[in-house]
């Protein structure tokens, strides 16, 4: 796996995996987590 910094959550990082790897089937996904996104990231929603 390559960790890269988040762009969009300073302080997290994301990982890309590669799904040919003969260890991809080792990878561990653990549980969710509340993830609080932040509207600036959005369109704006058309206004009527």
């Amino acid at each position: 796996a390559l960790r890269v910094p988040s762009v969009v959550v300073p302080g997290e990082f994301n990982y890309l995996l590669n799904p040919a790897h003969p260890d991809f089937k080792r990878v561990k996904i653990g549980k969710p987590e509340p993830f609080s996104f932040d509207p600036r990231l959005a369109p704006a929603a058309p206004r009527r």
